[in-house]
């Protein structure tokens, strides 16, 4: 399961430190480079290429996120990056011909009921389909942080090939929820897939071109 607990949202907001240009994991299958104006996500993992652009005022990298993910707070907000096999919550999806919305409603259950079981209690989940600026379907949805309620929990999912780009944020306080929203539906709007692995050097180099 991808996020490990309710709480890390939170936690995760003293815990900000300063990267490199390049943050590299493990295998170089997830880095961060630093641009003008926030980080720039390449996402190497198994069955998954891509990347998105992290913009805002303030924007620094976690180093604390759960395994699995990439986290940063951006102007005060924490967003978590992961990715989820579709095979993981919907194995016969192909073979029941899944519409992109049935298969991001499909992992929100499936997601939803592991954080039910993780708390013990009974969320109320709430959800409504997007269409983002590239035309690609997405569902937005939410919950509220159970005992005690110190905000929500709200997801951005769109459907990738065989995977879902999941974008996890944490809402302190009702009034933020538009704003946080936004910041959701512009991130997930810079996502550009790849056939293949994408080459971090390149990434790298054509940000240092465009610093000039």
């Amino acid at each position: 399961m991808n996020v490990k607990k309710l709480t890390a949202a939170v936690l995760l907001l003293s815990a900000t430190w300063s990267l490199p240009a390049a943050r590299q994991s493990s295998g170089d299958r997830v880095a961060a480079v630093k641009t003008n104006d926030g980080y720039i996500v390449v996402w190497n993992q198994p069955g998954i290429h891509f990347t998105l652009e992290l913009k805002g005022k303030n924007v620094s990298p976690i180093n604390s996120a759960p395994a699995g993910t990439i986290a940063f707070n951006i102007d005060g907000v924490v967003l978590q990056v992961q990715s989820a096999a579709i095979s993981d919550f919907a194995k016969n999806a192909k073979k029941q011909k899944l519409s992109d919305q049935a298969i991001l409603e499909a992992h929100r259950d499936w997601e939803s009921q592991y954080q039910q079981q993780a708390v013990g209690t009974k969320l109320n989940v709430s959800s409504s389909p997007q269409q983002l600026s590239s035309g690609s379907q997405a569902l937005l949805w939410k919950f509220d942080m159970p005992k005690p309620k110190s905000g929500e929990q709200m997801y951005l999912t769109t459907v990738s090939g065989s995977q879902v780009i999941i974008l996890n944020a944490f809402v302190p306080r009702k009034p933020a929820e538009s704003g946080v929203q936004r910041l959701l539906l512009d991130t997930m709007s810079t996502v550009k897939p790849s056939q293949r692995p994408i080459d971090l050097l390149k990434v790298q180099q054509s940000v240092r071109g465009n610093s000039l």
